[in-house]
């Protein structure tokens, strides 16, 4: 068990933050015929509005439940934008006795860098977004300007974005955080085969996509509650749940800081010399082309 709930909760908490390898995920349970709610409005706004930001500084702590265990851990977030790129750098530790494991994100505006480490090693890879942008303007996929936020991996743009994706939100509700107004929603996931069963989102390039009949793990979130200020619509509060509607991961991004000077240098990364570059480009352009080509297809 002391091995596996670092790893599991590493996972939970990179597929809860902006994965490495956040992929272009089609919808395939929600059509033009459906309405969309309040709340998938809500949401939407809230990633466009993040995006707009000049640059966004906070801190974050989290706790996991996981086999009747609890873990804590605290991190940090930056996001700055530089013309046309959005600089993105996060932090995340989770501690469990003397073992520490660190998700670590870096968007240097060229790369986007992450590095996962667990007692039993690191890994470390990245995405050359450079490549990205190149190959999708020879596609005429990309106009001129930043990348659409379905496509930009990494940082809360691309977090909530993912979610406006992947769930379905029900009208908001006004509570109260910390003696706060906010906007409470919640979703639920469109449908079971977007989630693999480690807890990551599930990739076209499955063999044999999971039955829609397959049981979840316990583990794999199926819900999630936003909780958004009302002025600023900033996610202060993200929390994944089971089917049944307990708690697994709960995130509180706090002491947050809008449009405040940030120097560019925080976001500068220096690979450390003796782990090996995994790189992700290819892998995440045939993942765009997939889903271009599906979404033409319908």
């Amino acid at each position: 068990m002391a091995c596996i709930l670092p790893n599991l909760a590493l996972a939970l908490l990179a597929s809860t933050h902006a994965q490495s390898r956040l992929t272009p995920v089609v919808n395939e349970s929600r059509t033009v015929e459906q309405e969309v709610s309040v709340g998938d409005r809500l949401v939407q706004q809230s990633a466009s509005k993040l995006r707009q930001h000049t640059s966004v500084s906070a801190n974050v702590r989290h706790r996991i439940d996981l086999f009747g265990q609890k873990l804590w851990g605290s991190g940090n977030y930056r996001q700055l934008q530089v013309g046309d790129r959005l600089l993105v750098g996060m932090e995340l530790k989770i501690q469990l006795g003397s073992q520490m494991s660190i998700y670590q994100q870096v968007s240097d505006g060229r790369y986007l860098w992450v590095r996962r480490h667990l007692p039993a090693g690191s890994e470390l890879s990245r995405i050359d977004m450079r490549r990205v942008r190149k190959n999708l303007a020879s596609q005429n996929q990309l106009a001129v300007g930043p990348l659409p936020l379905d496509l930009n991996p990494g940082g809360l743009p691309a977090l909530i974005s993912q979610l406006a994706d992947n769930f379905c939100f029900e009208d908001p509700r006004p509570a109260s955080l910390y003696g706060v107004d906010v906007w409470a929603v919640r979703g639920n996931r469109n449908s079971p085969h977007d989630v693999d069963q480690t807890g990551g989102t599930a990739t076209t390039d499955s063999p044999t996509p999971a039955p829609a009949s397959r049981p979840f793990p316990d583990f794999v979130p199926r819900q999630v509650r936003l909780v958004f200020g009302r002025d600023d619509l900033f996610p202060y509060r993200l929390e994944y749940q089971s089917m049944t509607g307990q708690p697994i991961v709960i995130m509180e991004i706090f002491e947050v800081r809008i449009n405040e000077p940030l120097n560019p240098a925080v976001f500068a990364y220096r690979p450390p010399r003796e782990l090996e570059i995994k790189d992700l480009t290819d892998e995440y352009l045939q993942k765009i082309a997939r889903r271009h080509r599906d979404t033409v297809d319908r």
